[in-house]
């Protein structure tokens, strides 16, 4: 065998008619979902990626190594002309010393290189071409920033390849605040002028793929950061017509596991090296404590019957439509301490309902979706690195990649996903720590729709993430939620004491709290009788509000069931009768095991609690009383 540099992006191979088979097979892969694929459904393609290709002997570069292998496996002898490898030896002292002395600060302050950050930068520089595997957070515009650096130094100009046009924003911002002026960088994204003069041009690959090889031949380095974004035709276009960079490489915080996905970019930039894992960043303490709690929705068993039978996208539709499940999420966003992103996966049908919701709160909430534009994302990215308690309501494709988020407390999945790229890149955006922030909760919402044996798909896809967070080493817990309890939290939302009144149908008035609603009952604790009464006093006749337990007999039941058909009125207690219920209550529980009588209960003096219950806040409460729930 005998092997041949063609330009940096292709090899040719030379080889006998009776290897030439075997080596388009070793180089022939099935795509994942193939199958579903148009162009396969109509026989167009067979639903494989062949990376090596028998009519011309081609093969990418970057898959020099495997040709080794299978060499190696195959007992092999070959030959390589000079200049098919493009490793040098570069000490790492020297690399260190140049990183050291580019100074780089954040927000004004100097910031250390990590070792394994330089161990990514010497190898790259290294071996000329690489794929660098590096979580989230992990500092990987540092590393591109040096190695941009490195190149200038070298005399080479640099193009930076990103996919979306946020990213070219945040990547100039990360430069400049690191310690390189503005007029050194070069923007490219809609409607932005292609060509410059300066150093580095930072553009999204959309902008560029079009372009003429021509126009690629002024760089002597490229990298493509967020890699596994790329579609794979634009990319090639790109590093196809890039062909006389000698340097390039690729950075990206997770590939999608499959080996097609990876070989093609290990073709186009270089051989993986994995730099560092997001469990020996938190254990290291250099990023976020992770906190995973699985939350399973429980459907009724006539709901999981319904849906049994339906298609993977009715069962998405099903689910973000889905009252109670959203009342859920927007009730977990509502409590959570901290600034929250909760992302979603259907714009018009889940996320524009989530935020009409959730912007009700007290709290500054964010809507951010694929028509926001560049600058409000920067703002709203710019505004939450300042806020405590914000909201961002963002769908996966906007805030799952890419985006740094420094003070982001809480992550909340509210959309099902099996993507491994997603669930990590979102996972990632929460990661970074902050001067008050040292940990991170996500929330991985999932629906169990079990109908006998049968599991539908989002729950099977929740079991695909289970094994990503094993994979990944991280700890994580499993709770499940009947969603028929989930209906007490509209009740416990209207008021800031949570409790209920409520008429009956036979004259009687209680105030309660209202626990949950199943099987046409309300399930209640605490139930009050309330009632007024006359009493004479220095001022004259006056009306008073006097409690008494509803339940005559004493009883240690935690729970009561009153029949919805039996409710005419429920609404929430007004603040001045729910402080005058916990004092009623405080004083029954204060009282021997049996309990005050009636008598002793209405025998409260009045003029106590006149000034603070006065009649007017009784009044006001009932004027409002007019939704009805059963």
């Amino acid at each position: 065998m005998k092997i041949s540099k063609v330009n940096e992006v292709y090899l040719t191979i030379e080889v006998d008619d009776s290897l030439e088979r075997e080596l388009s097979d070793y180089f022939t892969f099935e795509v994942p979902g193939a199958k579903f694929m148009p162009q396969y459904r109509n026989r167009i393609w067979d639903g494989k990626i062949r990376l090596f290709s028998p009519q011309n002997g081609r093969i990418y570069v970057g898959l020099l190594p495997y040709i080794k292998e299978f060499c190696l496996k195959n007992s092999i002898e070959y030959i390589m002309e000079e200049g098919v490898e493009n490793d040098r030896n570069v000490a790492r002292s020297s690399v260190r010393d140049f990183a050291l002395s580019l100074q780089p600060k954040s927000r004004g302050k100097s910031i250390e290189i990590r070792d394994y950050q330089l161990d990514a930068i010497h190898h790259a520089i290294s071996t000329n071409r690489s794929l660098l595997l590096s979580p989230t957070a992990s500092g990987k515009s540092l590393i591109i920033y040096t190695l941009v650096r490195y190149y200038h130094m070298m005399g080479l100009k640099t193009l930076i390849l990103v996919p979306t046009t946020s990213l070219v924003e945040q990547m100039c911002s990360d430069f400049i605040d690191y310690g390189w002026k503005d007029e050194y960088i070069h923007k490219v994204y809609a409607g932005m002028d292609k060509g410059s003069k300066k150093p580095v041009v930072i553009s999204t690959w959309q902008s560029i793929y079009k372009l003429h090889s021509p126009y690629f031949a002024q760089y002597g380095c490229i990298i493509g950061d967020e890699a596994h974004l790329f579609k794979a035709k634009s990319l090639t276009d790109i590093m196809v017509k890039s062909r006389d960079v000698k340097y390039r490489f690729g950075l990206t915080g997770t590939l999608d596991g499959t080996q097609t996905h990876r070989l093609v970019l290990e073709g186009l930039f270089g051989k993986v090296r994995k730099i560092i894992t997001s469990k020996e960043l938190m254990d290291n303490n250099t990023l976020a404590k992770l906190d995973i709690n699985c939350v399973v929705l429980k459907h009724t068993e006539e709901e999981s019957k319904r849906v049994k039978n339906y298609a993977y996208a009715e069962e998405i539709n099903y689910i973000v439509s889905h009252p109670k499940r959203n009342i859920f999420i927007k009730n977990l966003c509502k409590n959570l301490n901290g600034n929250t992103l909760c992302l979603f996966q259907l714009v018009d049908k889940h996320g524009v309902l989530l935020y009409n919701e959730i912007k009700k709160f007290d709290r500054k909430v964010f809507f951010v979706y694929g028509g926001t534009d560049t600058q409000t994302r920067e703002d709203i990215r710019a505004i939450t690195e300042n806020e405590k308690d914000a909201i961002i309501i963002a769908s996966y494709g906007t805030f799952s990649t890419g985006i740094n988020i420094r003070n982001i407390h809480n992550i909340v999945f509210a959309s099902p996903s099996k993507s491994r790229i997603r669930v990590l890149q979102s996972i990632g955006r929460g990661l970074r720590q902050s001067k008050d922030k040292d940990s991170v909760k996500l929330f991985d919402i999932a629906d169990d729709l079990t109908y006998k044996t049968k599991r539908n798909f989002t729950l099977r896809h929740f079991f695909e993430r289970i094994n990503i967070y094993k994979e990944e080493q991280f700890d994580y817990k499993i709770d499940k939620v009947n969603l028929w309890m989930v209906l007490n939290e509209t009740f416990k939302e209207n008021s800031k004491m949570n409790y209920q009144v409520i008429k009956l149908s036979n004259g009687e008035d209680i105030i309660c709290t209202v626990e949950a609603v199943e099987s046409g009952k309300f399930k209640v604790t605490s139930p009050l009788k309330m009632c007024t009464q006359s009493k004479i006093t220095e001022r004259g006749v006056i009306e008073s509000l006097g409690l008494s337990r509803w339940v005559q007999v004493y009883s240690d039941q935690p729970f009561y069931n009153i029949e919805k058909n039996s409710v005419v009125i429920m609404t929430p207690a007004s603040e001045g009768l729910g402080r005058y219920y916990e004092h009623v209550l405080k004083s029954m529980e204060a009282s021997e095991v049996n309990g005050p009588t009636d008598e002793e209960l209405n025998a409260i003096e009045e003029e106590e609690y006149l000034d603070e219950f006065d009649d007017e806040d009784f009044l006001t409460h009932w004027e409002v009383s007019n939704k009805v729930y059963h």
